[in-house]
């Protein structure tokens, strides 16, 4: 998700900055020119929708990491018998991880398919699958900070 937001956030900022640019040079006023733009684009409540989206999704999977619960996953992770033995009940624990990253996932999926306006079935393939795999495990499987970084 946040790979998508800082692709978006950087591709909408580069837009911004050259219609503004170009609004400019031609003689406009500051003031004018920031609004016309921003007008134009359209894209400053999806940017600030994106960036707020971001922050709180940080927070909230911080707070999950740090939480009772977030400890019960990591026992989880790290030895599923020991954390049955401890008297953690793995099923729900599993099914409430898999929800909490269902609703994440999803929320992401809305806020590019928003950007977007169009989704089609072709624009997901095996390539783009591996892209994302591959940006989970250079920022760190369970690091919050390498899934923001990557």
């Amino acid at each position: 998700m946040f790979a998508i937001i800082f692709g978006i956030a950087v591709d909408d900022t580069i837009h911004f900055l050259a219609k503004y640019n170009l609004l400019l040079r031609d003689g406009v006023d500051k003031e004018t020119a920031i609004y016309k733009t921003t007008k134009e684009t359209g894209k400053s409540i999806i940017f600030t929708s994106l960036v707020l989206s971001a922050i709180i999704i940080i927070i909230l999977v911080h707070n999950f990491k740090y939480s009772r619960f977030g400890r019960e996953c990591f026992a989880l992770r790290t030895d599923e018998l020991a954390a049955r033995s401890m008297g953690i009940n793995t099923t729900r624990t599993k099914i409430i991880v898999f929800l909490f990253s269902a609703v994440i996932t999803s929320y992401a999926g809305a806020l590019y398919a928003h950007y977007l306006r169009f989704i089609d079935p072709s624009m997901f393939d095996w390539n783009k699958a591996a892209e994302w795999i591959i940006l989970v495990f250079v920022g760190g499987p369970s690091s919050l900070t390498g899934a923001v970084v990557s």
